[in-house]
């Protein structure tokens, strides 16, 4: 079984200048990628996930998801 992993940008969770619009919190986020299949996640930009390394575990082990780049 091959697993496949996927990053915020790709739920158009980015920092754009001038960007009016709403985009997914990180528990949305994460919810919505694990529910999708996905086996793991990007960091995405600084500050989307808690930058704490505990927090950040706590959070990643809920949803089950490693993390596989930042």
């Amino acid at each position: 079984m091959i697993q496949i992993a996927n990053a915020p940008c790709s739920w158009g969770v980015l920092e754009f200048e001038g960007f009016d619009g709403e985009t997914a919190d990180c528990r949305q986020f994460l919810t919505e990628l694990k529910a999708a299949g996905y086996a793991g996640t990007e960091f995405g930009d600084w500050g989307f996930m808690p930058t704490d390394p505990v927090e950040l575990r706590e959070l990643l082990d809920e949803f089950e998801l490693p993390l596989l780049g930042a």
